[in-house]
């Protein structure tokens, strides 16, 4: 019964990253970007990470019925399931530390060979995001923040 609250607070604070993402949280730009990855290191990923995922997002839900309605394969039934459970946020907080440990060329060629190639409506959006001046910086410092919040919380609480 504990956890219950904590449902909500979750998807409170995937709200606030939600308005951050959309540059609505906070009028003034820099203050907006700084709650946004904030949050977002408390949230296990890296803002732009997230950022990333969460405006493609918008780019590949157009047609509902192949978002919404799962096949009628069971195989890609239960990989559509786990995708909507914990898929997504697993791979982002993957990618983070994915971009964070890797250097920028081989990231980017990974990103192209796996997920652009398959929707290469998405690419402009990753440039837009990823090739920003300092932008592979923040990912890097989010990461690191995420490690060491996460690593002494688990080092402390065992």
């Amino acid at each position: 019964w504990m956890l219950l609250p904590f449902f909500w607070l979750h998807s409170t604070h995937w709200g606030l990253i939600h308005e951050a993402t959309h540059k609505v949280l906070h009028p003034h730009a820099a203050t907006n970007e700084a709650l946004g990855r904030a949050l977002s290191v408390l949230f296990g990923a890296s803002f732009p990470v997230l950022r990333f995922g969460h405006l493609t997002h918008y780019q590949l839900n157009r047609d509902w019925h192949s978002e919404y309605v799962p096949a009628q394969n069971v195989q890609r039934r239960l990989a559509y399931y786990a995708n909507l459970l914990f898929g997504r946020y697993l791979s982002e907080v993957a990618s983070s530390f994915l971009l964070a440990l890797l250097p920028r060329a081989l990231f980017l060629r990974l990103a192209q060979d796996s997920f652009l190639r398959a929707y290469p409506e998405v690419a402009v959006t990753g440039e837009r995001i990823f090739y920003t001046r300092g932008a592979i910086q923040a990912v890097r410092q989010d990461a690191a923040m995420v490690a060491i919040l996460y690593g002494s919380a688990f080092v402390l609480y065992g």
